[in-house]
């Protein structure tokens, strides 16, 4: 079951800047995953800041114990992406 709006599959990395150049998403469809597409990173704050929900999508037979949503974190004026919260200037994403 996917309760989310958005799920990320995929990410590609900067590894000099440690920022996303872009993720792979895709829309949840009840039980099963839609079509995966790239989104560049500005998309995805517009995603999260237009208040819907970007996530990594449960493993098989996981449990949704806590959801692993992918929040905006500002530091000294600059945006990450981040879905454990920490603030650190970098983006993770979990993948």
């Amino acid at each position: 079951m996917f309760f989310g709006d958005y799920y990320v599959v995929n990410v590609e990395y900067d590894p000099e800047t440690n920022l996303t150049k872009r993720i792979q998403i895709c829309d949840g469809r009840c039980d099963h995953l839609g079509p995966a597409y790239w989104i560049s990173r500005e998309e995805a704050f517009a995603v999260i800041e237009d208040c819907y929900t970007l996530e990594l999508p449960l493993q098989e037979n996981q449990r949704v114990i806590q959801r692993q949503l992918v929040r905006v974190v500002e530091l000294n004026g600059k945006k990450y992406l981040r879905t454990d919260g920490a603030a650190i200037a970098s983006d993770y994403l979990g993948l």
